[in-house]
């Protein structure tokens, strides 16, 4: 009995590493999907195009870049809305 019962653990444990070892796989065959349509995009011309445009910010002879800045507020101002936003009660919880 002693034998059975390990038996049928082992096979529970072999099941459940079974069922862990499927779903790797198909998370990697998706992954594989993924970096195959990647692999394709970049073999095109278009592909090697808007890698180069993205990341290293190249552009075509003839063409302008356009550097849009943001305006940051001063720290003044930012203080000033975090207490209008607390309220009164947050402003006299902050004291203690």
């Amino acid at each position: 009995l002693v034998s059975f019962v390990s038996i049928l653990r082992k096979q529970f444990i072999t099941e459940k590493n079974k069922q862990t070892a499927l779903l790797e796989q198909q998370k990697f065959e998706q992954q594989k999907q993924l970096l195959e349509k990647e692999t394709e995009h970049l073999n095109t011309s278009f592909g090697v195009e808007q890698v180069l445009r993205e990341k290293f910010g190249v552009i075509k002879a003839g063409e302008q870049a356009v550097v849009i800045v943001e305006k940051k507020e001063s720290v003044e101002n930012d203080d000033l809305t975090k207490q209008r936003r607390k309220g009164v009660l947050g402003i006299i919880l902050d004291l203690f």
